[in-house]
């Protein structure tokens, strides 16, 4: 999986999580939290070319959180395909830094059982939608400078049928922790890799590292 492809999944979920909870945050009646939810999930759903759903949510304004369940980022795959993305459940905190000066921090953010499906045709067209072309600035995944962060138990799944080359992970995991030096500081690894090409005999793996990412860069232990 290419660096392209981390970066928009990481960027639509961060995109999605961070929009729900600002928007519902502050939010008492539950009638007016799903509007908001609705009308947040169209319109990052429009802003990344996706269909995003979701089965159900929790909110926690005392402790600045949500968890959501069941959501679904479905990118330009046909209907009888698995989606794009799908995670049975993730969770997202709010630390504040500054009332005053409106800063605030992702206190925490889980990714339980993440389902990944990359599609590759004949003509190297995958399944991940054009990105539309947006005259704002990205979000810095330091500046957000979330405390603890966490994968748990991900599958990945990659068919590409102009390489003749698909592969399976099994097991995917990620913990991460934001330190004081503003690294973030953790380990990463499956519990099982298969990759099979043309009429080869597949290759079968397994992987954890310890890593140490900056802005200066990335070690890999």
């Amino acid at each position: 999986m290419n660096r392209k492809i981390v970066r928009w999944i990481a960027g639509v979920v961060v995109a999605l999580l961070v929009l729900v909870a600002i928007g519902l945050v502050l939010v008492q009646n539950h009638g007016f939290q799903h509007y908001v939810i609705t009308k947040i999930l169209h319109d990052v759903s429009e802003s990344t070319n996706t269909r995003i759903t979701i089965k159900n949510f929790s909110l926690h304004p005392a402790k600045l959180s949500i968890d959501i369940y069941g959501a679904t980022i479905h990118g330009t795959e046909p209907d009888t395909a698995p989606p794009l993305l799908a995670a049975d459940h993730l969770a997202l905190g709010i630390r504040v830094v500054s009332f005053l000066h409106q800063q605030w921090n992702l206190d925490h953010l889980i990714i339980d059982h993440p389902s990944v499906n990359l599609l590759v045709d004949k003509n190297g067209n995958s399944n991940i939608p054009p990105q539309k072309q947006t005259s704002g600035s990205s979000t810095n995944i330091f500046d957000l400078a979330v405390q603890t962060a966490a994968i748990n138990n991900g599958e990945i799944s990659y068919n590409s049928r102009k390489s003749q080359l698909d592969a399976q992970l099994y097991g995917f995991n990620v913990k991460s922790n934001f330190n004081t030096a503003g690294h973030y500081v953790g380990s990463l690894g499956y519990d099982q890799g298969i990759v099979h090409y043309s009429d080869y005999n597949p290759l079968v793996s397994n992987f954890k590292a310890d890593f140490d990412v900056g802005r200066e860069g990335m070690r890999i232990h």
